[in-house]
């Protein structure tokens, strides 16, 4: 089962229309169970019974689930895989060392793929969605693995177990999330 964990701030809103539902659809492609959950209900049963988990992201400045890192203390000892796309690479990020700057992007921009990656498959050159107005660094040991001119588009860690993702492959690139179902048989 992979958990797909909403980070909107209001639970049941559109916005999980445009940032979980389309995320669902990509991993139901893959043949893989699925479990939505919001983040402020996530309970340890929820995270151990996971094979894999996805931070799903958010609208624009909706960014409250920064505000609770407390919910998010199970990231660093989670030995399955995990992919959080925007605000969930910001979170991934800030719970191993990293940091955010405010880097606002909007609309499509092109990525420079730094390292071969199986998640990312060939992204060099090619065109991503953005949406946000923070964007993380890469945390101290992980890798960075894509960039846009103006920040870090993705990271992973050095087991090659959790990724960040800045844009929104559920818009352009469902290929990456499942892909990233695909590691380990997940």
């Amino acid at each position: 089962m992979i958990l797909i964990v909403s980070l909107i701030e209001k639970e049941r809103s559109l916005h999980e229309y445009e940032f979980v539902k389309p995320v669902g659809g990509a991993v139901e492609k893959t043949g893989a169970d699925i479990q939505i959950r919001h983040y402020s209900e996530l309970e340890d049963a929820d995270i151990q019974k996971a094979k894999a988990i996805i931070l799903c992201g958010t609208g624009l400045g909706d960014n409250k689930c920064l505000e609770d890192l407390d919910k998010f203390s199970w990231l660093k000892k989670y030995p399955g895989h995990v992919l959080g796309i925007c605000v969930g690479a910001d979170i991934i990020s800030l719970m191993h060392g990293g940091s955010l700057d405010e880097r606002k992007e909007i609309g499509a921009y092109r990525l420079t793929q730094l390292a071969e990656d199986p998640v990312l498959g060939d992204m060099n050159q090619k065109e991503v969605y953005e949406l946000h107005m923070l964007a993380p660094s890469t945390p101290p040991g992980f890798e960075t693995l894509a960039r846009t001119e103006n920040c870090v588009q993705a990271f992973r860690s050095p087991e090659g177990c959790k990724y960040g993702v800045l844009f929104h492959p559920e818009v352009r690139q469902g290929g990456v999330i499942e892909r990233f179902c695909g590691l380990g048989k997940v």
